[in-house]
């Protein structure tokens, strides 16, 4: 029999010998422990760290020089750029990059072929105004997409999609929170993988959470601060570009309120009846 909807709120069981399990919705999300570090603490931040290699493509690029496309002048710097941690080797990357007389914009580079997806002068959209801030750039290099959190003139902030051919809202300030009566307020970390989305985000009156933005446009919460996971109580929730992989599994970082850390890997599965 299929679970009740009572039972299908978000909830948390935790027991010695079987993962955390969390019922987002019609689904639910398997929770298992990585590592458990107590000095270490991996590089989950907004932007991490490029590799060796990957550094020396960016060098590489802004020495050669190369030139803004549909603009003026090279590019003589590049603020963020996103390789696909999940491909290996992967040459092909977006940047936010930036030229001497002031240009900014979101571009891909494709086989060394450029594609300028937005620049500062880029209407949001379905919505009024320019973009005037971009952050937290996740790129899928196996379908050519990738997602990113951009700020408008007018005070808006968004998560926004380019899926090779268009550029789209997914959500915005005035998207409802699953489940609850609020509104998101600020969207801070995500990651990409073929048009689905993990991403970190605040509410007007919720605390941070971790969600779930499927291919098919359904909006998942899996848990907040002040949730439990394996009888702790969660503090905060770090994800990075490479987050989400295939099958809808993710991983991502948790801090407790005892101070302890985790790395943790979760399986998003539909409910089964029994």
């Amino acid at each position: 029999m299929r679970l009740s909807k009572k039972i299908m709120a978000l909830m948390f069981f935790t027991t010695a010998l079987l993962p955390s399990l969390v019922f987002a919705q019609d689904h639910v999300v398997k929770i298992t422990a990585l590592t458990n570090i107590t000095a270490t603490y991996p590089d989950f931040s907004i932007n991490s760290t490029l590799t060796k290699s990957q550094q020396a493509i960016i060098d590489h690029f802004l020495a050669a020089p190369s030139a803004i496309p549909s603009g003026q002048g090279n590019f003589t710097q590049i603020s963020t750029a996103a390789f696909d941690g999940r491909i290996t080797p992967s040459t092909d990357f977006a940047f936010y990059g930036s030229g001497a007389k002031g240009q900014y914009g979101l571009y891909l580079n494709l086989q060394n072929k450029l594609t300028p997806i937005l620049n500062q002068n880029s209407n949001l959209p379905e919505g009024a105004g320019f973009f005037i801030k971009l952050y937290s750039l996740s790129f899928d290099a196996a379908h050519q997409q990738l997602a990113f959190i951009g700020d408008g003139i007018l005070g808006q902030t968004g998560i926004f999609l380019y899926d090779h051919a268009t550029l789209s809202k997914i959500l915005n300030q005035q998207s409802t929170i699953p489940n609850q009566a609020d509104l998101f307020e600020k969207f801070l970390q995500l990651s990409l993988q073929n048009k689905s989305i993990l991403f970190t985000a605040v509410g007007r009156s919720t605390p941070l959470a971790l969600y779930y933005y499927s291919q098919h446009a359904n909006l998942y919460k899996i848990f907040s601060v002040g949730d439990q996971v394996n009888g702790k109580t969660i503090q905060d929730i770090q994800i990075n570009k490479d987050s989400l992989q295939a099958n809808d599994t993710m991983q991502f970082a948790l801090t407790f309120t005892d101070n302890s850390h985790g790395i943790f890997k979760a399986v998003f599965e539909p409910l089964l009846d029994a």
